[in-house]
């Protein structure tokens, strides 16, 4: 099995925050079910538990209280869903599925918090954490320490599968893959080659123009307009939206949250802006609409990965089922899509023969474990079929757009285009 790699100098400045926070519990068994040793990487595990027909409990680490308590209720709702779907199976191997969910509220510090008692349950075989990147980067320690397997729906900055982790591993595609195809999109979809571009001065905003400006010269695309505003902060737009409207600027790459978005689409059709708007799943939210207006959304297109429409049969029965839960009118979020499937792909490794143990590394395909497959996902909601590699990013995957139509509803609008991209 592969030993565990030295963790970059900023997750080792934070290995100070997880050993206060240890020192608040016993972490001591936990630290034996893993550690990294080719023992325990092999199988085995604890015996008297696996033979006991005890539930496996599956941890989850969302907002359910604060600013992001609306996606965090998202995601436990899909987990639950995907627990049941499970359990009314049969369960894994005859053993029911059991959630449990803690709050993390999206904050670093309560993140760090739910991640050591998830650590110190021993029950707990597996974690679906958190909401944001910036959590993983402070509770990545505390679950190397305790060598337990944790899969992120949402922790999509491109850095985190650089970082050596054994036990952690995403199925959302990583912002550096996800955000060339806004480009492809507007250069091989809709034909645009002369182009604006708005970020925010955060992380997500940085990677996106990172990522639009390396990508834009490779597909022919030139851009006019640089322009970054504050988030939460700023609800002028006037200025950047009149510098866009005095250059050639046929399209605009786009990156806010659904309230900054709202706006800035509003601002846009009040001051005469029509071109097509460009951006990722940060918008595909009914509040968009709402506070941009049905006529201001026609212009947006939301490149995601995954839909959540069509596909499998489970996969439209999850869009029905959700909508049945929230509102005809929602679709879910892509943390939920995927929080459904990190279920699925828990119990499916677990079925194959994984322990907690190796769990984590039995889905990454390390050596070793199952040589002679390669542990793969089918007709979940990321994509007909895909697996994990190594480092622990999706090795598969394929990039749909949402557009809104004339009755303010996001529908499906195709596939991405992705001539150029790889060439």
């Amino acid at each position: 099995m592969k030993k565990r790699s030295k963790l970059s100098g900023l997750i080792s400045a934070l290995m100070i925050l997880t050993l206060l926070l240890s020192a608040c519990g016993n972490s001591s068994s936990s630290s034996q079910s893993g550690g990294g040793s080719q023992d325990s990487s092999q199988g085995g595990g604890d015996v008297s538990s696996e033979a006991s027909g005890d539930p496996y409990v599956i941890g989850v680490s969302v907002p359910l209280t604060g600013s992001a308590a609306v996606g965090g209720n998202y995601q436990l709702w899909a987990s639950e869903y995907a627990a049941d779907e499970i359990n009314a199976a049969g369960g894994i191997n005859g053993r029911m599925i059991e959630i449990k969910a803690l709050d993390d509220a999206e904050d670093v510090t309560q993140a760090a918090i739910v991640a050591q008692q998830f650590c110190d349950d021993e029950s707990v075989v597996a974690v679906i954490a958190h909401s944001a990147s910036t959590l993983t980067a402070i509770t990545q320690p505390i679950f190397e320490e305790a060598g337990l397997c944790n899969i992120s729906s949402c922790s999509s900055n491109s850095k985190l599968s650089t970082y050596g982790y054994e036990y952690w591993l995403r199925n959302i595609v990583s912002n550096d893959t996800l955000v060339p195809y806004t480009v492809a999109f507007a250069k091989n979809n809709l034909g645009l080659t002369k182009g604006a571009m708005v970020v925010s001065t955060t992380d997500n905003g940085a990677t996106m123009a990172t990522a639009v400006n390396e990508t834009a010269p490779k597909l022919g695309v030139e851009i006019l307009v640089s322009e970054t505003y504050n988030a939460g902060t700023e609800s002028d737009f006037s200025s950047i939206i009149t510098k866009i409207m005095n250059s050639d600027a046929e399209v605009l790459f786009y990156q806010a949250n659904y309230s900054d978005g709202g706006a800035f689409l509003r601002q846009m059709h009040d001051l005469g802006l029509d071109i097509p708007v460009v951006s990722l799943s940060w918008l595909t939210y009914t509040s968009t609409i709402e506070l941009a207006g049905v006529e201001a959304a026609q212009n947006l297109y939301c490149t995601v990965c995954p839909s959540p429409f069509g596909g499998t049969e489970s996969k439209q029965a999850f869009l029905d089922a959700f909508r049945e839960e929230y509102g005809q009118d929602i679709i879910p979020t892509t943390p939920a899509l995927l929080n459904y499937d990190c279920v699925y792909i828990i119990a499916q490794a677990l079925e194959e023969g994984a322990t907690k143990e190796n769990l984590a590394q039995w889905i990454k395909n390390y050596p070793g474990l199952h040589d002679d497959y390669t542990f793969t996902l089918k007709g979940l909601n990321m994509c007909d079929e895909y697996s994990i590699d190594e480092n622990g990013d999706v090795a598969q995957w394929q990039v749909d757009v949402i557009a809104v139509d004339e009755q303010g509803e996001f529908y499906d609008y195709g596939i991405v285009d992705e001539t150029g991209l790889y060439e």
